[in-house]
């Protein structure tokens, strides 16, 4: 003969002295045999489990709606990550996955794939952010378009060349964030039509402006040249040499000063010096003639023979020269004995010239003799010098008288 136990319904729980009715989720509780199916007492409250939801019609916790099911409560009927769509605005609705989800597999909605996160091309995924991130799948990868960058959130377009920026990563392609503006990179230059940067052109290559050429060449007769003071030494334009520096055939001197290359140092022609001009720049110059200013006898016309810088003007050196007013030029002074002109009175060396048109010529030979002694002294250069030579000036005019 079978037995039976007694047992309370299925509404109800024992309390280890009666049958009481279960508790619902939201009441108190102890333990989960009090709440009712398909519920857990956690944290002394009554609670749906997992993947189920309250049911105000049923009065249980009812196993959540999958994809696509049709739901009429709100988005609690529908799995996690599904919301129950168009309730709003129509008696049903239809569970579907949240914007930033996707149907993965048939199974479940799971969210889209962030930067960098790896991707697949397929159906089911992984599936880069589109919509929220506008991020495509490039290389097994969820990455940027080449025309948008990631700014920590979504892909947003490149900043153009001119345009303000706070880090290089936001800047189109070849350029860089410099001093808060997206600039080329120093081997680019901005190309208007394309609005891209491109590489520089190289020495010699077409151009139709200095901006494609490389620093220190211009855009010259249509090709890429380098500039005046500078010249070509693979593969760059490099300065020419100032005054004074080294030089050969292919270390070339700075012209646009007037330099050239002499003895394998570059400095100026014969007929020019090395001058500072009142602005501080320092070119090559003309020679200063006789009656010009100076500043050293190296600034004038035949300063090694005849000239010399003397009080800040260009003249004769007077030790053995004297200014031909006819010619303008600095000639030998004349010894004793030799013709000259006696209105001048400046040619002779050491005597004066007398009215015979002769250096110290047309006296006794006792006085002859006397002068060319006192010619023969070093000190005795110029008759007008001493008082000496002045004296026997004095006695040959009146001996010729």
């Amino acid at each position: 003969m079978s037995t039976a136990t007694c047992q309370c319904s299925s509404i109800d729980y024992w309390n280890n002295s009666y049958c009481v009715a279960l508790l619902y989720p939201g009441q108190t509780c102890t333990s989960s045999s009090q709440c009712i199916n398909a519920s857990s007492c956690i944290s002394s409250i009554c609670q749906c489990n997992t993947n189920y939801y309250y049911s105000t019609l049923t009065g249980q916790c009812t196993y959540q709606l999958s994809y696509s099911s049709t739901c009429t409560l709100g988005n609690y009927q529908c799995l996690n990550n599904t919301l129950c769509y168009d309730l709003r605005t129509s008696p049903t609705g239809t569970c579907a996955c949240d914007s930033t989800y996707y149907y993965y597999d048939g199974t479940s909605c799971t969210a889209y794939a962030t930067y960098g996160a790896t991707c697949a091309a397929a159906t089911y995924g992984p599936i880069c952010d589109s919509v929220a991130r506008s991020l495509q799948c490039i290389g097994s990868q969820c990455s940027c378009s080449s025309t948008t960058y990631y700014n920590s959130s979504s892909c947003v377009s490149y900043t153009h060349v001119g345009f303000s920026c706070t880090t290089s990563s936001q800047c189109v392609t070849n350029s860089n964030c410099s001093s808060g503006i997206c600039t080329c990179l120093s081997t680019y230059y901005f190309d208007t039509t394309t609005g891209n940067c491109v590489t520089l052109l190289t020495y010699g290559q077409a151009c139709t402006s200095s901006v494609q050429c490389p620093t220190n060449m211009l855009c010259t007769s249509s090709q890429c040249l380098c500039t005046s003071t500078t010249y070509y030494s693979s593969p760059n334009c490099v300065s020419r040499i100032s005054y004074g520096g080294t030089c050969s055939l292919t270390i070339l001197c700075d012209t646009t000063l007037g330099l050239v290359c002499t003895s394998s140092v570059c400095q100026c022609n014969s007929t020019q010096y090395w001058s500072t001009l009142s602005n501080g720049m320092q070119i090559c110059a003309n020679l200063r003639t006789l009656g010009q200013s100076c500043t050293a006898s190296t600034d004038c016309t035949n300063s090694a023979t005849s000239v010399t810088c003397k009080s800040s003007i260009c003249e004769c050196d007077s030790n053995a020269y004297y200014l031909d007013q006819a010619t303008v030029t600095c000639q030998p002074l004349e010894a004793l004995g030799v013709a000259c002109t006696a209105t001048y009175n400046f040619e002779c060396a050491s005597f004066n010239c007398n009215a015979s048109n002769v250096c110290g010529t047309a006296i006794s030979s006792t006085i002859k003799s006397n002068v060319s002694q006192a010619s023969s002294e070093s000190c005795l250069r110029r008759p007008h010098n001493t008082m000496f030579l002045r004296m026997i000036g004095i006695y040959l005019f009146f001996f010729e008288l």
